[in-house]
């Protein structure tokens, strides 16, 4: 007659983070996954006609029975972390890292172009208002690269920067104009009060 309640909170990977040579995946607050426990392909599963698509994740890709087609999971990396990472299930305090996955987090909400993010570079500066974040688009495998300058976060309401949404703003017009981020320009610079490109 005794009850026994669990408690569990999920967690979902969204970057791999490199630190040196070593590899981790990260949840959007830092924490680090096992990494035999993070899927890493999916398949698009329709739940009825007419209805939308629900997604089945794999851990690998034996796993996968055919004639399913399944995808790879993109998982944008990021690159030039300080700071040591902790042992698994720890969250990962590094210089950075929190400002890349509030970006990796924001690209996540635009879909259409979510998986041409590769790469998030986080520029250590040395100063006092965080660090900057250039962001490396690819369309396809082997395909040209786009570099793309975010900038930094801006740091309180005095803060002179351009701010987050305006910037993302700034892509979705590229966007719609292109079809695609990387490909028709070398670099995208966002800092500024209109995109310039070259």
């Amino acid at each position: 007659g005794d009850t026994v309640e669990l408690y569990a909170r999920y967690r979902r990977p969204i970057a791999k983070a490199y630190w040196r040579q070593m590899v981790f995946y990260v949840d959007m607050d830092g924490f680090i996954l096992p990494r035999a426990d993070v899927p890493l392909y999916y398949v698009s599963v329709r739940l009825d006609v007419g209805g939308r698509a629900s997604q089945e994740s794999f851990l690998a890709d034996g796993d996968i029975k055919p004639p399913q087609n399944a995808r790879k999971i993109n998982f944008p990396e990021i690159r030039r972390l300080v700071g040591r990472p902790p042992a698994d299930g720890q969250q990962w305090i590094a210089d950075g890292l929190r400002d890349a996955l509030r970006l990796v987090t924001l690209m996540l909400s635009r879909p259409k172009y979510t998986r041409e993010i590769v790469l998030i570079d986080v520029i250590n500066t040395g100063k006092n208002v965080g660090p900057e974040l250039e962001i490396t688009a690819q369309s396809r495998s082997r395909g040209p690269v786009t570099k793309i300058i975010f900038g930094r976060f801006p740091k309180g309401s005095g803060d002179y920067v351009v701010y987050p949404e305006r910037k993302l703003s700034y892509l979705d017009e590229y966007f719609s104009k292109y079809g695609r981020l990387a490909g028709h320009h070398n670099e995208l610079d966002l800092r500024y009060d209109e995109l310039r490109s070259r």
